[in-house]
């Protein structure tokens, strides 16, 4: 036993065992936050520490402090308690973790993969849930943040959503705070708290009785003098104080061992007066001078400090920085750490008695002669993370506020590029009060300022601050070039947020200022910012126009010309897509040559979408989404999963379409992208509506309206795409009528909606035209809006124009539009499903108007629908084809699906695959048996994994065998 130090929790056994309690159920996979709060010197740490050091070997502990003062360095104490656990396991090789692998390698350089890219702090606190979730698949995790009354603003916000997501995981969150002073992180724990997303134990001190058995405890007896347990009373019921109490104490000669008993031999005023600082402050006095002098510049660095720093300040040699360290360690005033490379305090009390303590002035001189061993004359350029955050401090402390500002300014930047905005901001305001009429200081802290404010879309402060940067810039006689770069980000986020009027004034003002400095190549950039800002007023041509201007000039910047291809491509893409796939390549040769791998994602990216919007492809945004995992592009990630979500729900993949929509709707939700988290349910209800889940796909529809209800994409995506779909495969012609009415209008009213709905909205409108009435606006309409837009659109336009060539009476016309049309999709084959039907909406037309070969086409759709389940669809293909006096094929397929598997919506046919899954045969095979292609094989399993909730196919012949009497009977 340490003496003076109680080795067991006396008080605390109720709150122990229910700590103890608490992560047993979070370890076997309820997960949770616990917060233990209480006054400095209570004990929280040592409950936390007791619970923890009782938990099985194979539980990963991972370890972080928030620092003792205002530091401004994000994610601190979490990243400590990665590193913690980096000594111990690698980056899981997890799927759901790479993609958060440059994210954590800003915090854990063993775990660097890639290069990361900026991303808001809710990105990286999605990072460190993946990966403490994958640490804990071998064995529950817990992570232990303690002093969170100190925490930096990006560790709250870690903390914060790490208890709102940790349930269901075998993982843990276990922090303490104080809770005597108002704080930040005990706003924070107290909100968690009430919502009921974390645990919150307030420890009170220590009742007489316990104070006594803790002071045996120390003291390694039974019982203790009536005068020991006054003594000990002043301590107040805190164990710290109890603790120091005991030893000081002890080592003074006041607290004695006479035979067996202890006893005071002196008053207690002597040990502990009514302060505990000056029990401190004797301990202090009676060091040696160099270690007196070493604690002093310890308690001014902080509570953990590197012993060489504290060695240059205090001037002493190696030698005499480990006499002096080691003599304030035998006095109880400091620690050292395991590899005694730092020494700091057992508790913050301890150093705040010594700050207490120092004379007048001390202090300051003190700091600034830390800060010169720490940064010399550098100003923070070449200082790690820790280094310039404690010279920030140190000059804060040492009075010198200019300084201040700049390392502030420094560390912003540093901050902004590891997506701390949070912190970045507080580092510039706090930098802006400290430049002391340094008018260019002040205009650089504006300046970076300003570039924080654009990322982060506040557009009214953006102006405020961008207006006085401007006049700062004025008075200095400053270089034009920075009062044009002023407008310029003003103008990108102008654009960007939806404001083009703004937009284009602010280029217009830089563009004018690069033009009275004569810096052709500012004014350049200026002028993609103007064609930025046509492209957001919807005038495409003109943004593209101004944009080639730009790129055939010689004097571009790289980067310009890079901007520039991407302005042409979006501004092509609404109208050509093979001009915007042109432009789109020439940015991803720039990018390549410019060797900044997020501009060569940006462009890969936009040539992965023109891929999927051209003929379905998805394989150009699987290699997308392998790049931007790769780099840590969090937030694309969640983009692309969406795009290849709406791929696979168009092209009837639906199960594949609904494990992307999950995984998009996830990550934006966690990430808070309303708007992609509700497309995403819009691809979910399209993929139920491909497999006839009527219930699913209202639900669905249901949740993404609720969430964006007023984003026309999301409408438009609802009734055009999912309600229009389920209706036209139910032969619901009056749901698909009004379904495919709605959309249509949605589209009309906004440009950049590339839905599949035009044709069958004209096919629909077209059959309830009587012949010979007109159809021309039907028409014009159609032609307005498929013109230039996708190359499946224009094909299955050509049915609806066929269609309107027959009601004006011209059937040979007709007849030849229909293999037009038939040409024009022949390289669209993943679109199979809508081309089908239109065809049987075609096929109908024709039949009644006695044109073309509506025979043969309606055998083929049946066929079509027969394979994939679609039965109403194919009842009214049998239907017309009866009609038509032609012979009709039998519905193929063994015998019905049982009642409770119709129930679910499982056809004949999907029962007999059913059945030959539940024996173990491959796709090849249930073909070869049921004379099928492994590809409709493919798309009855998928349908079936939709309809039963089956999650793979093993759930699927588990669900079958639990069947098995139904399915042979």
């Amino acid at each position: 036993m340490s003496f003076g130090r109680s080795e067991r929790l006396v008080g605390r056994q109720r709150e122990l065992t229910a700590l103890r309690g608490w992560l047993a159920r979070a370890g076997g996979g309820r997960g949770g936050a616990y917060v233990v709060a209480g006054e400095p010197g209570v004990g929280k740490s040592r409950l936390a520490g007791a619970a923890i050091a009782a938990l099985p070997a194979a539980w990963l502990v991972a370890r972080g402090r928030a620092a003792d003062r205002d530091r401004p360095v994000p994610f601190r104490a979490v990243t400590e308690a990665l590193l913690a656990a980096s000594r111990h396991r690698e980056l899981p090789d997890d799927p759901d973790v790479r993609a958060f692998a440059a994210v954590l390698g800003h915090l854990v350089p063993a775990w660097r993969q890639g290069v990361g890219a900026d991303e808001p702090v809710v990105v990286v606190a999605e990072a460190v849930l993946r990966v403490l979730g994958a640490l804990a698949a071998p064995a529950p995790a817990v992570m232990l943040i303690e002093d969170v009354q100190w925490a930096d603003p990006e560790t709250l916000a870690v903390l914060e959503y790490l208890a709102d997501n940790l349930a269901g995981q075998q993982a843990a969150l276990v922090v303490t705070i104080r809770s005597d002073t108002p704080s930040p992180g005990l706003s924070v724990v107290r909100a968690l708290a009430a919502r009921r997303v974390a645990v919150l134990v307030e420890l009170a001190r220590l009742g007489s009785d316990d104070v006594t058995a803790m002071a045996c405890e120390c003291l390694g007896t039974t019982t203790v003098a009536a005068e020991v347990r006054a003594f000990l009373d002043r301590a107040g019921g805190l164990p710290f104080l109890i603790e120091e109490l005991v030893a000081t104490g002890a080592r003074d000669g006041i607290l004695v061992d006479r035979e067996g008993r202890w006893i005071l031999t002196g008053a207690a005023a002597d040990v502990v007066p009514d302060s505990y600082r000056d029990s401190v402050s004797r301990r202090l006095a009676a060091l040696p001078a160099d270690a007196a002098l070493l604690t002093r510049v310890a308690a001014v660095a902080g509570l953990a400090t590197d012993l060489r720093l504290l060695g240059l300040t205090a001037r002493l040699g190696p030698d005499g920085i480990g006499t002096a360290a080691q003599a304030a360690g035998d006095a109880g005033l400091v620690v050292f750490d395991r590899a005694g490379q730092r020494i700091g305090f057992r508790h913050a009390l301890v150093r705040d008695a010594v700050l207490a303590g120092l004379p007048p002035g001390e202090r300051a001189a003190l700091a600034a002669r830390s800060l010169d061993a720490l940064a010399g004359n550098e100003d923070g350029q070449e200082l790690s993370g820790e280094a310039l955050e404690l010279a920030v401090d140190l000059a804060e402390q040492a009075g010198e506020l200019a300084r201040s500002a700049r390392l502030l300014l420094t560390l912003a930047e540093r901050s902004l590029a590891a997506g701390g905005l949070a912190t970045a901001e507080a580092c510039l305001r706090r930098a802006r009060r400290r430049t002391g009429g340094d008018l260019p200081l002040t205009a650089s802290i504006d300046e970076a300022l300003v570039e924080l404010l654009t990322h982060q879309g506040d557009l009214p402060e953006l102006a405020d601050v961008a207006a006085a940067s401007l006049v700062t810039l004025g008075r200095l006689g400053a270089d034009p070039a920075r009062a044009a770069n002023m407008h310029l980000n003003v103008a990108r986020a102008a654009a960007a947020a939806g404001n083009p009027v703004w937009a284009a004034k602010e280029a217009g003002q830089a563009q004018a200022l690069a033009v009275d400095a004569g810096d052709v190549p500012l004014r350049l950039s200026a002028e993609v910012a103007a064609a930025a800002a046509m492209l957001s007023a919807g005038d495409t041509r003109a943004a593209a126009v101004l944009a080639r201007q730009v790129i055939s000039s010689s004097q571009a910047a790289t980067a310009t010309l890079l901007e520039a291809w991407m302005v042409v491509g979006r501004a092509e893409r609404l109208h050509d897509l093979q001009a915007a796939a042109a432009a789109f390549d020439a940015a991803h040769s720039l990018a390549l040559r410019s060797g900044s791998p997020l501009a060569e994602l940006g462009a890969l990216h936009e040539l992965a979408t023109i891929a999927m919007l051209a003929r379905g492809d998805d394989a150009p945004l699987l290699a997308a989404l392998a790049r931007a995992e790769q780099l840590g592009a969090v937030g694309l990630v969640a983009q692309l999963n969406l795009q290849l979500a709406g791929t696979y729900a168009l092209t009837a993949r639906p199960a594949q379409a609904l494990a992307r929509a999950r995984r998009a709707g996830d990550m934006a939700r966690r990430l808070r992208q309303v708007s992609v988290e509700a497309m995403a349910l819009v691809q979910a209800a399209t993929a139920h509506a491909v497999a006839e889940a009527d219930g699913d796909m209202r639900a669905a529809v249901d949740r993404a309206l609720a969430l964006d209800g007023e984003d026309l994409n999301v409408i438009a995506g609802v009734w055009g795409h999912a309600y229009a779909m389920y209706a036209l495969l139910r032969e619901d012609r009056a749901a698909a009528r009004d379904a495919l009415g709605r959309a249509a209008e949605i589209a009309g009213r906004a440009t950049g909606i590339h839905g599949l709905f035009w044709a069958p909205w004209a096919l629909v409108s077209l059959l309830e035209t009587p012949p010979g009435q007109p159809v021309d606006a039907i028409m014009d309409q159609l032609g307005l809006a498929v013109a230039a837009a996708l190359p499946v659109n224009r094909g299955l336009a050509g049915y609806a124009h066929a269609v309107a060539a027959g009601l004006r009476g011209d059937g040979e016309q007709a007849a030849q539009l229909v293999t037009e049309a038939e040409r024009a999709l022949a390289g669209q084959s993943a679109f199979g499903l809508w081309r089908q039907l239109c065809r049987r909406l075609t096929a109908e037309a024709a039949l009644d108007a006695g044109w073309g070969d509506p025979v043969s086409w309606l055998r083929e759709c049946l066929a079509a629908f027969d394979a994939d389940g679609h039965r109403r669809a194919a009842t009214a293909c049998r239907v017309l084809l009866s009609r038509a006096g032609a012979t009709v094929p039998r519905r193929s397929g063994g015998t019905a699906a049982p009642p409770d598997l119709a129930a679910l919506g499982v056809t004949a046919r999907e029962a007999d695959v059913l059945r030959l899954v539940a024996d173990g045969l491959t796709n090849k095979e249930i073909g070869e048996r049921l004379f099928l292609s492994p590809r409709t094989v493919e798309k009855h399993v998928e349908r079936l994994l939709v309809k039963t909730g089956a999650g793979n196919r093993a759930q699927l012949v588990a669900l079958a065998a639990r069947r098995d009497i139904a399915l042979r009977t």
